[in-house]
């Protein structure tokens, strides 16, 4: 049910042609990661919010109390409907809303996630994904902000490594992440056949080369 959701939300999002290119995406893909990672011990572990707006954390403890059906409706647009539903398991989201109750960023926390298998990380790492920015309020560091929040929350989970996955390519979300005080991990490039069978090669921060070969 989960994969049907998925499929109705892309094509929602991205129309006949862009729900073609997902499908084809799958079939045979090529990806570039610059992985970056941070040690949350550095974060305090009662986060406080400096920012003029108003930040919101939302998992599965108070998901019914303060998930409100505007900010349920505002989250869900495109393919945001589908991160929703891991809340109900580990994940988190922090979020940056105005005085009006309008999402300016938002951010979730993902554990049990395709990505990060692709990115050869444990399912108990937290993997920041799904980040995004309202246009009109990109300049104000909304994004390094609500990252360094997200630290400090997983600080006080007794999460003591996060990571965050960006395309190289995305010079405005690496100059966010590193502001945000995340550092270069690793860099890979990854060709996928299918959902089975996946080679990976990159690099190391310290250098050291990567080559994998996995399945599944």
């Amino acid at each position: 049910m989960r994969l049907l959701d998925r499929l109705v939300a892309v094509w929602r999002s991205r129309g006949f042609l862009g729900f073609l290119r997902f499908i084809g995406s799958r079939a045979l893909g090529h990806r570039r990661d610059t992985i970056f990672e941070a040690s949350t011990g550095q974060h305090d572990e009662n986060p406080r919010w400096e920012g003029a707006e108003t930040i919101v954390c939302i998992s599965r403890e108070n998901l019914d109390r303060d998930l409100s059906p505007r900010l349920a409706e505002q989250l869900s647009q495109g393919e945001g409907a589908e991160y929703l539903v891991g809340l109900r398991g580990r994940d988190l989201l922090v979020a940056v809303v105005d005085e009006s109750g309008d999402v300016l960023h938002h951010s979730f926390v993902l554990f049990d996630t395709r990505t990060k298998a692709l990115l050869n990380e444990s399912i108990d790492i937290p993997l920041f994904g799904h980040c995004a920015t309202r246009a009109d309020v990109r300049g104000r560091h909304l994004y390094p902000m609500a990252l360094r929040y997200g630290l400090g929350v997983l600080s006080q989970r007794g999460h003591r490594r996060a990571v965050i996955n960006c395309d190289p390519r995305n010079l405005a979300s690496i100059k966010g992440i590193e502001h945000a005080g995340f550092h270069v991990a690793r860099e890979v490039r990854t060709w996928l056949v299918g959902s089975w069978l996946g080679l990976q090669v990159g690099n190391h921060r310290s250098g050291e080369r990567i080559f994998r070969v996995f399945f599944g």
